[in-house]
């Protein structure tokens, strides 16, 4: 699940509600329960997205490690055997060979 900017500027917004509602309550007839609910559920909120985005963060990390892990390893093959062949490959190609005649 992505963090979308509309995330943000919810999270935003009710952070601004949890800030002036104070002011208001009494005449809104909103009891202090009430204004600190909402005020532990814009925290909350602020929570998840955070959480949220810290995963989105370390998947994309995961991405790049895993991508560079793939180019080392095709890089030493490439160095040991002269080609760097998909995964599996070396696999399916070895039916595909001539074979030597075995020297004895």
């Amino acid at each position: 699940m992505n963090v979308d900017q509309r995330d943000n500027q919810l999270a935003a917004e009710i952070e601004a509600f949890k800030n002036a509602i104070g002011a208001y309550a009494s005449r809104l007839a909103v009891s202090p329960d009430q204004v600190a609910g909402q005020a532990a559920d814009a925290e909350y909120f602020r929570y998840a997205l955070a959480v949220q985005e810290l995963r989105q963060k370390q998947q994309a990390m995961e991405q790049l490690e895993n991508a560079s892990a793939g180019r080392w390893k095709c890089a030493r093959r490439r160095r040991l055997t002269g080609a760097c062949l998909p995964r599996g490959a070396a696999g399916r190609l070895a039916g595909n060979r001539i074979p030597l005649p075995s020297v004895r």
